[in-house]
């Protein structure tokens, strides 16, 4: 008899440690959440980003290959908390999440690495209901703390974070700002060109890390 396969909740955080960082909005009191364990993230909040139009370059897939996928990732999860936790908690601090119950994603950014060499960020999205509040940036700088992590750990051996856009004007100074990030074009100068392939007859993944108005 085949062994049952886990829920998704129970499967194990990916090798770098897990972070969590929380901030309070000063005028609605809401308490926003980000965070990279695994037993948090929504699968069908998931799956609804990946059919909307704001992320042209993905689609809905079944549940199974999700968790594939999300196995195989560093994922940060954006969610709003209920209730609110005691009073005191700092903006942007990294936290113990045990206080925290009835979570709500509203956002996420997907990074595919192998903690040592390489980061590919993704996936980068914001509910458009939640948009203008900064929380694009809170990713972004997230995102960074965690490159900076694993470049640390990779002890020298670590050699570049990529992403792909398809909104230059707008990504560019919002990538340059957080994650240090340069055009192609700048590459290029320095003698490194990037070459991809796409799925035949698919060209709807020309950019996959545009979250939309922050």
């Amino acid at each position: 008899m085949a062994t049952p396969r886990p829920s998704y909740s129970m499967r194990p955080d990916p090798p770098l440690a897990p972070k969590t960082w929380t901030r309070r909005d000063p005028k609605t009191k809401v308490v926003y959440l980000i965070s990279t364990r695994r037993e948090y993230l929504s699968l069908s909040f998931i799956s609804d980003a990946f059919s909307s139009p704001d992320m042209s370059w993905a689609s809905a897939m079944p549940d199974v290959h999700l968790e594939a996928m999300l196995d195989n990732s560093l994922t940060l999860g954006l969610y709003t908390t209920e209730p609110p936790p005691a009073s005191g908690a700092e903006e942007d601090s990294s936290t113990s999440t045990s206080i925290y119950s009835h979570l709500t994603q509203i956002g996420m950014a997907r990074m595919i690495t192998d903690y040592m060499t390489l980061a590919y960020l993704t996936d980068v999205y914001v509910l458009p209901s939640h948009r203008g509040s900064g929380h694009a940036a809170w990713l972004a700088k997230c995102v960074a703390e965690c490159v900076t992590t694993m470049e640390k750990e990779a002890q020298g051996a670590w050699r570049r974070t990529l992403l792909l856009t398809g909104n230059p004007k707008w990504a560019q100074p919002f990538y340059g700002k957080w994650l240090g990030a340069v055009s192609q074009e700048e590459n290029t100068k320095h003698g490194v060109e990037l070459m991809s392939t796409l799925p035949k007859s698919d060209d709807k993944h020309a950019a996959d890390a545009d979250p939309g108005s922050t």
